[in-house]
């Protein structure tokens, strides 16, 4: 019942997340809560599809997000080092 209950809360809860992030992101998104709402649609139906994709292209999305998120670790580093007091 546990996992039942996580497979439904956490996908769109995550999915709302992503689109208020979008929206803060890029600001000429339209705004507001029904806005939020769709974009958490876009985002899970998007993802719904990457899953639904092959092994090989999953693994090449996901190394490109893996990429991109150790970059950003690194540029945030970086900073934290040279503007250390």
């Amino acid at each position: 019942m546990n996992i039942l209950l996580q497979a439904l809360i956490y996908p769109s809860s995550i999915a709302l997340g992503v689109g208020t992030y979008l929206q803060i992101l890029f600001p000429w998104l339209p705004q507001g809560t029904f806005a939020t709402s769709v974009l958490a649609l876009v985002v899970l139906t998007l993802a719904t599809i990457n899953g639904l994709r092959n092994i090989r292209s999953n693994s090449i999305l996901t190394g490109s997000l893996l990429f991109i998120q150790i970059a950003v670790l690194g540029i945030i580093t970086f900073y934290g080092f040279k503007n250390a007091q």
